[in-house]
């Protein structure tokens, strides 16, 4: 299923030169979210290349999205690990030897399961990987007791942290194993002596919620 909708507002000339997506186009159309839902239902996972940025879309109109374990094809797979130093979907398909026309639902869709299915690999997909790591603990490294500085912060804007507007802190997403070592490093940037910062474990459903 895919459709466009229409945003309720002007889009831009630079989103249109991205995916050739026009006004006309959009205009008087809509997502039917009770056919995302019904197509969604009984689903163990829900996949998305970068799943922080279109959970919060779904998440709004979809009582299954709400209430469902989400993957994520960047933070779940280690693409650095397989060799690949930029997690873009259309430069890791180029990279793995096929091409598409990017920007379009279903085109990035059946590209997405395309290169986790890959026969490049043997037996060790990133899909089996992905399904494996969609199934552990999350964790969030909040920068708490964090005194502004203007080059601190800007190590840790570059290490992946990012800015929370509401509670006004720096936090981090971390898989388990890495979390020791994030905690470490952290302290090495804006704390002196130990880990002044906060861990929370995050409910497998409630991944990339934020």
């Amino acid at each position: 299923y895919e459709s466009f909708n229409e945003p309720g507002g002007h889009i831009d000339e630079g989103i249109t030169l991205i995916n050739g997506i026009t006004d006309e186009m959009v205009k008087g159309k809509s997502i039917d979210w009770s056919t995302v839902d019904a197509i969604m239902q009984g689903v163990d996972i829900i996949v998305s290349h970068n799943a922080s940025f279109d959970r919060a879309f779904m998440d709004r109109y979809s009582t299954i999205s709400q209430n469902t374990v989400w993957a994520c094809t960047i933070d779940d797979i280690d693409w650095l690990g397989r060799g690949f130093t930029n997690t873009k979907q259309e430069l890791l398909c180029h990279w793995h030897g096929f091409y598409f026309e990017a920007h379009r639902a279903m085109n990035d869709v059946n590209a997405l399961i395309h290169l986790l299915t890959h026969q490049h690999y043997n037996g060790n997909r990133p899909v089996l990987e992905l399904i494996g790591n969609a199934g552990k603990p999350l964790h969030v490294i909040h920068a708490t007791n964090f005194p502004y500085d203007e080059v601190k912060k800007d190590t840790i804007k570059a290490n992946g942290y990012q800015w929370n507007g509401v509670d006004k802190i720096w936090y981090k997403r971390v898989n388990f194993v890495n979390l020791e070592s994030e905690k470490d490093w952290l302290t090495s940037v804006i704390y002196d002596t130990h880990f002044l910062g906060e861990v929370e474990e995050i409910n497998l459903v409630d991944k990339y919620k934020i």
